[in-house]
């Protein structure tokens, strides 16, 4: 587990304990492009934390990532597909920048309960199809339906799927779905096109701003 310095640590307003990253993960995604994954956790009940990240291997940096990370949240944060020659082993999460936003407890005087009403997606019916011989792309064929149990609609939200092989995870997926309404059933149909091995399983982390009002579709009239 990595902790990483308080940016904001110097502002007598601010009081944010840092950030920690359980693990770093690449995953080769396509020939001669890889997916680099780490797992960010933000310990705090009233703030949230925008990040800017890269990776780093042999002295090579990826491209710049940025996430929103949530009150209590702990999901991935990739890069993916960024170009190599060779696998990156060895490869390091860099922190780059952290901007902290506390929420007021006026606006929100129960985070908890704002979050569990909003982040109500979960996944039914998963099946996880080897490539057949006719198949005319051969790679897994990963299907789902993408449940909204929550009384909100969103305009894009968006989404890591995580591979697993048991409890292992072999590699991820990022998903948009448009215009997601309330009550909604999606069915997803994906393949995946890196080196996964054997996938017997998959686990949903939502990676949406709920407290961003933008993302939000307003109810029908």
């Amino acid at each position: 587990t990595l902790e990483f310095p308080n940016y904001e640590a110097l502002h007598p307003l601010y009081g944010a304990q840092a950030l920690s990253v359980v693990g770093v993960r690449v995953f080769q995604s396509a020939p001669g492009r890889y997916d680099f994954v780490a797992t960010m956790r933000n310990p705090n009940r009233r703030w949230l934390a925008t990040v800017q990240y890269h990776f780093e291997y042999n002295g090579v940096q990826t491209p710049v990532g940025e996430a929103v990370l949530l009150p209590g949240q702990e999901r991935p944060v990739a890069v993916l597909g960024a170009a190599a020659t060779i696998f990156p082993a060895a490869a390091q999460f860099i922190l780059d920048n952290v901007r902290w936003q506390r929420l007021s407890a006026h606006r929100y005087p129960d985070v908890e309960s704002f979050m569990a009403e909003r982040l109500q997606f979960r996944v039914d019916n998963v099946t996880i199809q080897k490539p057949q011989g006719n198949d005319t792309v051969n790679v897994p064929r990963i299907a789902f339906d993408l449940v909204n149990d929550s009384a909100y609609s969103y305009w894009q939200p968006i989404f890591y799927v995580e591979l697993l092989s048991g409890t292992q995870s072999v590699g991820t997926i990022f998903l948009s779905v448009d215009q997601f309404r309330a009550g909604e059933r999606r069915a997803i149909d994906v393949r995946y096109f890196g080196e996964a091995g054997i996938v017997n399983d998959i686990r949903l982390h939502p990676a949406v701003n709920i407290f961003d009002g933008e993302v939000y579709i307003a109810p029908r009239t």
